[in-house]
């Protein structure tokens, strides 16, 4: 057992520096969501590939379930906004193959660091390795 978690105190400290720290995520998912709309939208003059919209679909999906279960699941608010977060940069590598793209699914595992407990965080770790191994071994078929 930790110290945290021994004292009621600190364990109710943490879980609000957890609970901001969140809504300060989500503030940048919003945004970062909106911004990529809008360029899709606006500035793009062809076809947006399939895979792109569903990634998009599921990080605002992620973002807005994570701001619902907040105040009474704060442990799932988190872990759906982590796992979403992770599931749209897998579709986004998928559809866009190339190694920068893949790179993007460190930013999951860094808010899974910011969010999680230690265990949860390697988790999501091995989850973005496997996956950015399954996308480098994936015949190169983007979802159009």
């Amino acid at each position: 057992m930790t110290v945290v978690q021994s004292d009621p105190e600190l364990r109710d400290n943490a879980r609000d520096l957890q609970g901001e720290a969140l809504t300060a995520m989500m503030a940048f998912v919003a945004l970062a969501a909106l911004l990529w709309l809008t360029w899709i939208t606006f500035g793009l003059r062809v076809n947006y590939p399939t895979g792109g919209w569903l990634a998009l679909s599921l990080l605002v999906t992620a973002a807005a379930g994570s701001y619902k279960l907040r105040e009474r699941h704060l442990p799932a608010a988190v872990h759906l906004l982590v796992w979403g977060a992770l599931a749209c940069t897998a579709c986004l590598a998928y559809t866009f193959p190339s190694p920068a793209t893949t790179c993007l699914l460190a930013a999951p595992v860094a808010l899974a660091s910011a969010l999680l407990e230690e265990r949860a965080h390697y988790l999501t770790a091995a989850g973005a390795s496997v996956l950015a191994l399954a996308i480098g071994l994936a015949p190169a078929q983007p979802l159009h």
